[in-house]
């Protein structure tokens, strides 16, 4: 068999080589003084060396030093040629630095994926204890820390977990504490300390199921929720500012029940008012932005934040609101109602404090855990919902409860617009009158209580009066007025 260049699988060069048919081995050439075989960086440069040895190299008839490479040459020797693969195809272009740039590529492929695991690890590890240390503080503590922010209020992660929680006892102090704050407009009740509410809400709302709707669709990652401010505490719930994922939003939790046995329909009506808004898209009402909840107990509902507050402050607030602004602000609130009308919706409790400004004067409808559709006629007959000061006649006489009544309570809100008072205010002051004996004159007196200011313009006063009419039938539609004000506002 001829010589010829062979590539060495573990020097990874080339050096000329025949098989030596007697013995079977692999023979390599030695040239020179040459002690081991001569190798080579490419096959071009060793088959120019074979070119340029005499023809009896080729054939061995002359003095041609060679070396047998021996199976334990092969196996123990690295300095030996190593298995000559004399049969292994070698790349026309490749090179054996090729081998070895390949080898290496492997390697840092290898330790580039060890490492990919074991940071996805840590990340992993990371996340699994602080998700349970957010659980550990939400049982220990109701509402979590008190890190003022810069707004000086409370900080509060409203944690929840979405995956099926284990029982947990239910915890007297849970139905009782109320987070604390710095800003509040009107003061939560207070229970004797010997008669705090009995610790069954938890079992009750755990026997009656809730009918959360399509809620769950709107479920945020409660993690990103951040309570910095309450707002506001009422008799069944509070208002809080904060932020999701960097947007402020306002929160609106309900507060215990004082009495367990309505615990079930307190949260049931404040789910059945957040599946309403849930279904509301207008530029007129307030926006839902999620819910969260642990328990049924526990929801949360998440809303766009209004920068300028209630109108209710802000008129008391404010003494420089030009009248152009003002039928800006009552033609805002009846495209609201005209949008709650088109699908069927009476608010029922329209007043000043339900309606809320953005940080461009925008009014928004808010606050519907009144509302109801028209055709629920056992919820609109027989009750006198909402403030009686904005109630329309029929209302306080308990009868049907309509759009008609909306209309009549945007007519007292435009007395409010002109007044900076509640509706009555100033007569309670002169007469030195109980809320109860305004009432009583509503009631006797439907048509013989408008008193406007000397600055209310006529036209306004002429709107007002159509709003009120005692007659329902009589009253405008919230479309007939939206075109009344805005033809209003360009004469004004």
């Amino acid at each position: 068999m001829s010589w010829k260049c062979c590539y060495s699988n573990v020097h990874f060069l080339y050096t000329p080589a025949k098989m030596d048919l007697t013995t079977r081995l692999e023979a390599c050439l030695l040239a020179g003084t040459d002690s081991d075989c001569r190798f080579f960086p490419s096959e071009a440069e060793c088959s120019a060396f074979l070119r340029q040895q005499p023809a009896c190299v080729l054939d061995m008839t002359c003095s041609v030093r060679v070396r047998l490479v021996t199976p334990l040459d092969v196996s123990n020797d690295h300095h030996s040629v190593l298995p000559l693969a004399t049969n292994a195809a070698v790349p026309p272009n490749s090179t054996p630095f090729d081998h070895v740039n390949w080898t290496w590529n492997v390697v840092v492929w290898v330790l580039m994926g060890c490492f990919a695991v074991s940071f996805l690890a840590v990340i992993l590890v990371y996340h699994r204890r602080r998700l349970r240390q957010l659980f550990t503080n939400k049982s220990n503590q109701s509402e979590g820390s008190d890190d003022d922010d810069d707004d000086g209020g409370t900080h509060v992660v409203l944690y929840t977990d979405r995956t099926s929680a284990p029982h947990r006892p239910c915890n007297h102090q849970d139905l009782t504490t109320i987070t604390s704050t710095t800003t509040t407009t009107s003061t939560a009740p207070s229970f004797p300390p010997d008669d705090p509410p009995p610790p069954v809400a938890c079992a009750q709302l755990a026997e009656q199921p809730l009918d959360f709707g399509d809620l769950p669709l709107w479920r945020l990652d409660e993690t990103h929720l951040l309570m910095t401010t309450v707002l506001s505490i009422g008799l069944h719930g509070l208002v809080a500012k904060g932020t999701y994922k960097g947007r402020r939003v306002a929160i609106k939790k309900l507060l215990p029940p004082r009495h367990p046995q309505s615990t079930t329909q307190s949260v049931q009506l404040f789910l059945d008012e957040i599946k309403l808004l849930s279904e509301l898209d207008s530029p007129y009402i307030v926006s839902l932005v999620g819910v969260c909840w642990d328990q049924p107990r526990d929801v949360v509902v998440v809303m766009d934040y209004m920068s300028r507050g209630d109108l209710r402050t802000f008129l008391q607030q404010r003494l420089e609101f030009p009248w152009t602004q003002k039928i800006d602000c009552a033609g805002d609130v009846c495209r609201g109602l005209v949008y709650l009308h088109s699908m069927e919706v009476v608010h029922r409790d329209l007043k000043s404090r339900n309606v809320l400004l953005n940080a461009n004067m925008v009014a928004k409808l808010s606050d519907f855990g009144l509302a109801r559709h028209v055709d629920d006629y056992e919820l609109t007959l027989g009750n006198v919902v909402g403030s009686f000061r904005y109630a329309a006649p029929e209302v306080l006489r308990g009868e049907l409860y309509t759009e008609a009544a909306d209309m009549y309570a945007l007519g007292m809100l435009l007395w409010e617009l002109d007044t900076h008072e509640v509706p009555f205010s100033a007569m309670q002051r002169q007469l030195k009158c109980t809320a109860m004996d305004v009432y009583k004159y509503m009631l006797a007196h439907a048509d013989e209580w408008l008193h406007v200011t000397e600055l209310c313009p006529a036209k306004v006063v002429d709107v007002i009066k159509m709003c009120t009419q005692a007659d329902p039938k009589q009253r405008p539609t919230a479309v007939v007025l939206a075109s009344v004000l805005d033809r209003l506002n360009v004469a004004s």
